[in-house]
């Protein structure tokens, strides 16, 4: 490639391409700063973007500029500097502007076009001796003000996990029980065959139910990971936890990890769930050990956009030309938010806790383990899709081979605790902070509505010495006072934490234990049709009857005992109004908390 008569050496073309990435590494990295920081908002990167992201940014441009270089001296057509700055810019702005859904993919793409014909005229006016050294110092200085950072992050990740364990007291109850955590994300209770469900789908979770006690009508406090999470981590109501869909929880409520790490235990999380569990979340708080993004070539290969792509089109499927350029049209390019590209399988789970857990020697421990295969695209190895599926596998299918697999690797880690001699000293907890839809009301996926496919879910507690081997509890019990269960087996009290145990509904017979409700926040960028479209919702029960407060007033009443599947609206019947005013007139369960609009997005 020729400039003024010079020929562009293969280096220089490198170290401007370098200098091109770096420089959009630190644009995007200041943009999360700005989220996190300024906004308070989750930003949903790992703890590592501030390095890893202009690294991404490097193994982007650099291969680009190459080609672009060898595809120059092949045609013998050399580019000049102000085409090749042009055209290096164009991949890198495309790359910042994906993630705008706001704008279309082809409007981003027309503006990085646009400014890399802008940065082309600039070059153009001047020359390599006067913008080159101001380009690499500019790159130079960010590139070390990025590596610090990450080298500090990482350093002060390590100091204050360390800190943090010197600091855990002596055990209050050296002989207190262990606790154990287990949430399967997304996973309803009429799926599994523990809850009567016709596929063999946890056949390790019914081996294990005969020595312990199994919730038959368990009800989540929201339709999503978020604020559902937060209710079984404080007990408090899903709107009192204040997390929505760019908000982590609220650093006031005490959580059950903080209450047991200040009585000696030793804590740790673990959860596959990036996008609404990980340390951005607020989850983390007590837990001495968290265990969610880990650095690998994957990872780090996410950190932009590009990296994200998802590109859907129907143009292979076109027959004609007015189908073919119908397809373009509607062909769609977006950049999924690096949790989505992350999959951490339940036996990667497993296997971290295990050898966590075998280094606790000195006190009890409490472990929060987050599965996520049975949320979608629900993954599972082929010899379990094999179970349940031919070659032509339905989401329901696909859904049930992943909660079979879960339910496989569970198995295995109390095999193994039992083995190790310390599952009899464990209070277990099986569990799920939603559940799934797929068509029931003319609606799938999650965090969308309030009906039971999303809001039952299941619930299996096992502990020798303070929980009912076989027992099998009827009562609709709400998944918040799970907080206020553990710390009574476990011997202690925590006036921060409220809630009522669990333990009054399988030692008498109840129809209802406490008050049973959930909420669901407006959603944003959702379609106009999905309940939460126009704004917040709020859901209530009693002994037979589910009462729904849609986002626009509209109200729903079903008999969820004779009508489990909810298809028989009953708010417009007469001798149901009183009912209808009795549920509609009881306080809004996190007393007015949930605000009037969120930003966000569908599914969680």
């Amino acid at each position: 490639m020729m400039n003024g008569g010079r020929h562009v050496a293969r280096a220089e073309v490198l170290a401007v391409a370098a200098a091109i990435a770096i420089i959009t590494g630190a644009v995007e990295v200041g943009v999360f700063v700005f989220q996190k920081l300024v906004l308070g908002q989750i930003a949903f990167v790992s703890h590592d973007f501030a390095w890893m992201t202009p690294v991404a940014y490097l193994l982007l441009v650099v291969p680009a500029a190459l080609m672009l270089h060898s595809a120059a001296r092949v045609a013998r057509r050399p580019l000049g500097w102000p085409k090749l700055l042009g055209v290096l810019t164009i991949l890198p702005a495309f790359s910042l502007l994906l993630p705008y859904t706001v704008i279309a993919w082809w409007a981003s793409a027309l503006l990085a076009t646009g400014l890399g014909v802008q940065v082309a005229r600039l070059a153009a006016a001047s020359t390599p001796e006067r913008w080159m050294p101001r380009l690499k110092t500019v790159a130079v200085g960010l590139a070390a003000v990025m590596a610090t950072t990450g080298v500090a992050v990482r350093a002060t990740m390590a100091w204050t996990e360390q800190r943090a364990a010197a600091a855990v007291p002596a055990p209050v109850a050296p002989r207190a029980p262990n606790v154990l955590l287990i949430v399967l994300d997304t996973v309803r209770s009429s799926n599994l065959s523990l809850y009567g469900y016709e596929r063999p789908t946890t056949p390790q979770l019914a081996r294990w139910a005969a020595d312990a006690t199994v919730f038959e009508r368990a009800i989540a406090t929201a339709p999503w990971t978020l604020p559902s999470h937060g209710s079984m981590f404080t007990g408090r109501e899903a709107g009192g936890v204040e997390g929505g869909w760019k908000r982590p929880i609220s650093q006031a409520p005490r959580t059950l990890a903080e209450s047991l790490n200040s009585r000696g235990y030793a804590t740790a999380g673990f959860v596959a769930n990036l996008r609404y569990t990980s340390y951005e979340s607020g989850l983390s708080r007590g837990f001495v050990h968290y265990d969610d993004y880990r650095v690998s070539w994957p990872l780090l290969l996410l950190h932009t956009a590009l990296t994200r792509i998802d590109f859907r089109t129907t143009l292979l499927h076109a027959r004609s030309p007015r189908q073919a350029l119908s397809a373009i049209q509607h062909s769609s390019i977006a950049s999924a938010d690096m949790p989505a590209r992350v999959r951490i399988h339940a036996d990667q789970i497993a296997g971290a806790f295990l050898d966590w857990q075998q280094a606790v020697t000195d006190r009890p421990f409490f472990a929060f383990l987050n599965m996520m295969d049975a949320h979608g695209p629900y993954t599972s190895p082929a010899s379990f899709r094999e179970r349940f599926a031919s070659s032509d596998a339905t989401p329901i299918d696909l859904y049930d081979a992943a909660i079979a697999w879960e339910d496989h690797v569970i198995g295995d880690l109390l095999d193994t605790l039992k083995a190790r001699g310390v599952l009899d000293q464990t209070i277990v907890i099986v569990t799920s902070d939603h559940g799934e839809q797929f068509g029931e009301h003319g609606l799938t996926d999650h965090a969308n509505s309030l009906y039971l496919p999303l809001l039952h879910v299941p619930l299996f507690i096992r502990y020798p010495a303070g929980v009912p081997a076989g027992r099998r509890v009827d009562a609709l019990v709400s998944l918040r006072n799970l907080p206020a269960t553990v710390l009574e087996l476990a011997g202690a009290t925590d006036p921060e934490i409220p809630g009522a145990s669990l333990s009054a509904a399988w030692r008498s017979a109840l129809a209802v234990h406490g008050d049973v409700t959930a909420e669901l926040e407006q959603g944003i960028n959702v379609g106009a049709a999905l309940p939460n479209a126009r704004g917040n919702m709020v859901s209530r029960f009693d002994e037979r009857l589910h009462y729904i407060r849609n986002g626009d007033g509209r109200e729903e009443l079903y008999d969820y005992r004779a009508d489990p599947q909810e298809l028989r609206n009953l708010a417009g019947e007469p001798a149901m109004r009183a009912h209808l005013r009795r549920l509609s007139a009881r306080p809004a369960p996190s007393s007015g908390s949930l605000p009037p609009s969120a930003s966000g997005r569908p599914g969680a």
